[in-house]
């Protein structure tokens, strides 16, 4: 299940981004590339796609999104998510979390298509960058 909400402030100027994600996974024989996971340029951008895997997660992601002027944007994130198994169902006692800042540069005004550059970070080693066309969600 992945849901999305967009609320804007004040101007349209200011908008806070939430995306939810759940993945359930069941099933013993599961090929390790099909575990849900965590990381990557849309889910929990800080550390390495896939870095964390099991059979289930959660993911809550949020963004300040400001249109800065004209086609410039600036926008701060963070993440927070879980894991589990089928034991456990979620780990709700061992969240991993992420965060970061960005730059959007609006390439069509149209269909506010946005080119996307953002620095993660997180607890889980170095830092990373990504440069992509589309928002993370």
């Amino acid at each position: 299940a992945d849901y999305s909400t967009y609320q804007s402030f004040g101007s349209k100027k200011w908008v806070w981004a939430n995306n939810y994600l759940a993945s359930f996974i069941w099933g013993k024989q599961v090929p390790f590339s099909q575990l849900s996971f965590l990381g990557g340029p849309k889910k929990m951008r800080g550390i390495y796609e896939g870095f964390f895997r099991d059979h289930n997660s959660l993911l809550i992601q949020s963004e300040w999104r400001w249109e800065v002027w004209k086609r410039l944007g600036l926008v701060g994130f963070g993440a927070m998510g879980w894991l589990g198994n089928q034991e456990d169902v979620i780990r709700l006692g061992k969240p991993k979390f992420t965060y970061g800042a960005g730059v959007r540069i609006t390439g069509q005004k149209k269909n506010h298509l946005n080119i996307r550059i953002d620095y993660g970070l997180s607890p889980y080693g170095k830092g990373n960058f990504y440069a992509t066309i589309g928002e993370a969600f």
